[in-house]
C-alpha cells in the first residue's frame, strides 16, 4: 500500500523540488499503517532527502481527526467530482482521466493521474526492507538531507 501512496506524491514532489525549489516539504496525513507509517515510507524519505538535499517531515494524525486546510480541500474536491457526475449524467466518463481532465478545468487544486505500471517500477525500485519496531506509534517522520532519520 505505501508505494501506492508514494507513487501519487511522486509527481506533487517533483515539481515542488524540481520547479519551485522547495528544501522543506511539509506532508500531513491520516495514520494509516499500511499506507504511511511503515518501513517503505521510511526508506522513501530517505532517498528524497539523500538525493534532493531536502527536508521532509510527515505528521499522522488519528483517522477522524481534523486536519483542517488538507480535509477542506479534500471536501472541495469531492464535491466538484460530485457536481461534474451530476451535470454531466448523460456523459458516461471511461476512464478517471476524462474525469479529472473536466475538474481541471473547475479547480485551483494540482491533480496528478497516475497508472499501475507507475506503481509497479517504484515497486521494482525498493529493496527488501527489515521491519522497523513501533513504527505503528510514530506520529511523525523526518527525514533531514545529511541523510538522518527520525
Amino acid at each position: 500500500m505505501a508505494e501506492v501512496a508514494w507513487t501519487s506524491l511522486q509527481p506533487l514532489l517533483t515539481k515542488l523540488i524540481e520547479q519551485q525549489h522547495k528544501i522543506q516539504i511539509y506532508l500531513i496525513s491520516d495514520s494509516l499503517v499500511s499506507q504511511y507509517r511503515n518501513k517503505t515510507s521510511a526508506f522513501m524519505i530517505k532517498q528524497y532527502c539523500k538525493r534532493d538535499k531536502i527536508d521532509i517531515n510527515w505528521i499522522f494524525y488519528e483517522s477522524g481527526h481534523g486536519k483542517g486546510i488538507p480535509d477542506a480541500v479534500g471536501a472541495s474536491l469531492k464535491n466538484k467530482f460530485d457536481q461534474i457526475v451530476v451535470y454531466y449524467s448523460d456523459d458516461a466518463f471511461q476512464a478517471a482521466s476524462d474525469l479529472v481532465t473536466t475538474v481541471k478545468n473547475d479547480t485551483e487544486t494540482k491533480l496528478f493521474l497516475y497508472e499501475k505500471s507507475d506503481i509497479d517500477v517504484l515497486k521494482e525500485q525498493i529493496p527488501k526492507l527489515k521491519a522497523v519496531k513501533g513504527t505503528a506509534r510514530m506520529y511523525e517522520l523526518i527525514g533531514r538531507k545529511n541523510e538522518q532519520l527520525y
